[in-house]
């Protein structure tokens, strides 16, 4: 039975990411600090140390992701600790993930593609500073905290935390747009945050057929690391030779990207059972099949 949309409700729900905006700006002070501290030290030591605002900026984002794993695994837990559930789904077998890693990376190529045809970065501002941000420092960097860390953080919070407390009270149509909006949102500019709402949807898609937290966060892993990429490294730029030859590795990324979807559709669907009064008690299993 779902529950009731109280105020209440919808603060918990909107909660999540509003703290991990208040993270992240004191973790600008953290990086700020930091700064500070090294430029003295180079003082002392007769060097010169310069930083940034794209690298004080990059810093802090570094140290909110870090911070807000464990944070915000531990939100989940609770809420996972309070509201169990009296079935699980059993796992997947771990050669099916690579569906997953195949359409994070081609979906997000796919994406990146029409979204930069509508030009609409062009039409709204605020992209280019976020990407000057993002990518501003070592590409090893870009890719662990990018790559890595940001999106275990980030599905914590969304495909984790909100999405659950918003099944209770919406369906799983109202709930996957809901937070998939939330996530657009989050963004903070019009062309990351159309992207951020498409590709949310696809997140909770995996994760309602994978009934696992691992299967959104390889996908934004494998989504982030092809941005990454695209972005920092010559690989991708022969995609982009021609208009011809831009249309035609969108056009397969996409429709690879679907064939792989379509095998999720009938190959994904973990069997779900009935926990043993054992199971139910022990709370260390709440996280490894839900």
């Amino acid at each position: 039975m779902k529950e009731r949309l109280n105020f209440r409700n919808f603060l918990g729900m909107a909660a999540p990411p509003v703290l991990y905006v208040v993270i992240m700006q004191m973790s600008g002070y953290l990086a700020v600090a930091v700064s500070v501290g090294l430029q003295f030290a180079g003082i002392f030591r007769g060097n010169t140390v310069t930083i940034g605002w794209e690298q004080l900026n990059f810093m802090a984002t570094a140290i909110a992701a870090v911070i807000g794993v464990p944070v915000f695994y531990w939100l989940l837990e609770r809420d996972r600790t309070r509201c169990p559930s009296d079935y699980r789904y059993e796992r997947v077998k771990k050669g099916k993930y690579v569906y997953i890693i195949l359409i994070g990376l081609l979906g997000a190529g796919a994406l990146n593609k029409f979204l930069s045809l509508l030009q609409i970065d062009r039409i709204f501002t605020g992209y280019e500073e976020t990407a000057g941000v993002l990518y501003s420092t070592n590409i090893w960097l870009e890719l662990v905290v990018l790559g890595l860390i940001v999106p275990i953080t980030e599905e914590l919070i969304f495909r984790g935390v909100v999405y659950e407390r918003m099944k209770r009270c919406f369906s799983l149509k109202m709930a996957a747009f809901l937070c998939s909006l939330f996530f657009g949102v989050y963004h903070g500019n019009v062309s990351q945050g159309i992207y951020a709402f498409l590709l949310g949807l696809l997140l909770v898609y995996v994760k309602e057929r994978y009934h696992s937290m691992a299967a959104p966060v390889l996908f934004h892993m494998s989504a982030n690391i092809y941005s990454v990429l695209a972005s920092e490294t010559p690989l991708l730029e022969w995609t982009a030779g021609t208009l011809e030859m831009f249309l035609a590795t969108m056009i397969l990324e996409a429709a690879v990207s679907v064939v792989l979807l379509w095998r999720i559709e009938e190959e994904i669907s973990p069997k779900k059972v009935k926990k043993n009064r054992e199971w139910h008690n022990n709370s260390e299993n709440y996280g490894k099949t839900y």
